[in-house]
């Protein structure tokens, strides 16, 4: 891929043990996914641990000026 990008990886920490991988499939990460791949032409990934949650999102940085 060619061009800036912005970059952003949370982390989540210190909550219970996660003994099972939940199913992003609410309405707020539907949402979310439709928003940054298709309206920002970006990629957004979940990785759930027993410790907590990872998420990372890329979006081009062209996309997010008018």
């Amino acid at each position: 891929e060619h061009g800036e990008r912005l970059d952003f990886h949370w982390i989540e920490r210190g909550g219970p043990r996660i003994e099972e991988t939940p199913q992003p499939s609410g309405f707020g990460s539907k949402l979310l996914r439709d928003m940054v791949e298709h309206q920002f032409a970006g990629k957004l990934a979940h990785h759930w641990t027993g410790d907590g949650l990872e998420v990372k999102l890329s979006l081009p940085l062209a996309n997010l000026s008018h």
